[in-house]
């Protein structure tokens, strides 16, 4: 019987080194075919689910419906109707809007393969997972932690509109303010019209020696000046008394229009004479705010005028 030799040492050396090589060649490639197997099944699947969801739109319409799919198990709280499709997916979403339009991102938890809503192609991302916020329609990708939005040049167009809308918004709003800002009164002008101010006058004009005494009373609210004077005369009035006195406006206020005023008319000079006052006169402001009444042919010793005088600022 003869003895069978074996491989040597170095034999098995040579050996190792062989299949070790051979390894070095043959693992970097097999891997790649199964990562583009695998990336390429994630795209069949994304087109797969595209065009389940387009035929679930034929059959039953749809309004802004959202799928989820955890371990190929299809889930939605939109519809009881659930999408139907075939091939294997980890994890998913997919968005069917009222349009018919599809927006959809699957991930094998490495990798991604997405479509949004107004795009035609799908795009495959390598070691990136992708997700859709809920109510939203546009995919986000998260990559080693932080996550970015992807978007198309038509949903970027869309942004910037929208941002000029908003603009657009708080232009109008903010000149909406200013108007009123510049219209409202503050509160010292609030208080004014509250409770009125001293700071219109009238200035007694004796050009009529028979005028023998005058008394006021006035006050502005705002742009409004109420007013009560008192006058005497010495003697019997029975025409025109023009100029009794003069008003004075603050600086920045001036007339728009005539007073709405009454004017009374006594036949004597006496207190006693207000509560009988016989006749109703007429009164005006002249050019130079000098107050003017027109009296009737009576004799009148004692005029009583009150009224109203509108001003403008």
């Amino acid at each position: 019987m003869k003895n069978k030799k074996g491989l040597t040492l170095v034999e098995l050396l040579g050996v190792i080194v062989v299949l070790a090589i051979l390894s070095l060649i043959t693992i970097p490639i097999i891997s790649n075919v199964i990562i583009n197997v695998r990336i390429k099944s994630l795209e069949n699947s994304a087109y797969g689910l595209i065009e389940a969801s387009n035929l679930y739109y034929a059959q039953n319409g749809s309004n802004n419906i959202r799928f989820d799919i955890n371990d190929n198990k299809v889930s939605s709280s939109d519809t009881d109707v659930l999408l139907s499709y075939k091939g294997s997916v980890k994890k998913g979403t997919i968005i069917l809007d009222k349009k018919g339009r599809v927006t959809v991102c699957i991930t094998d938890g490495k990798n991604s393969a997405y479509k949004n809503y107004n795009e035609s192609r799908v795009t495959i991302k390598n070691n990136q997972t992708c997700y859709i916020n809920d109510n939203s329609n546009i995919v986000y990708l998260s990559e080693d932690g932080a996550t970015r939005t992807e978007l198309s040049i038509q949903e970027l167009t869309d942004k910037v509109v929208e941002l000029q809308n908003k603009i657009d918004s708080l232009a109008s709003n903010l000149e909406t303010v200013s108007t009123i800002a510049n219209n409202a009164a503050t509160k010292t002008e609030l208080d004014d019209i509250a409770n009125g101010v001293d700071d219109v006058t009238f200035t007694f004009t004796k050009t009529n020696s028979a005028l023998k005494s005058y008394g006021s009373s006035i006050k502005r609210y705002g742009n409004l000046v109420s007013f009560e004077l008192l006058f005497r005369f010495s003697t019997a009035q029975s025409s025109a008394v023009n100029n009794l006195g003069t008003f004075n406006f603050p600086e920045g206020y001036t007339r728009v229009s005539n007073p709405a005023c009454v004017v009374s008319g006594g036949s004597t000079s006496s207190d006693s004479a207000i509560p009988n006052l016989d006749v109703a006169l007429n009164c005006a402001i002249g050019g130079s705010n000098d107050l003017r009444i027109y009296t009737t042919g009576k004799n009148y010793m004692y005029l009583k005028v009150m009224g109203i005088i509108k001003l403008t600022h």
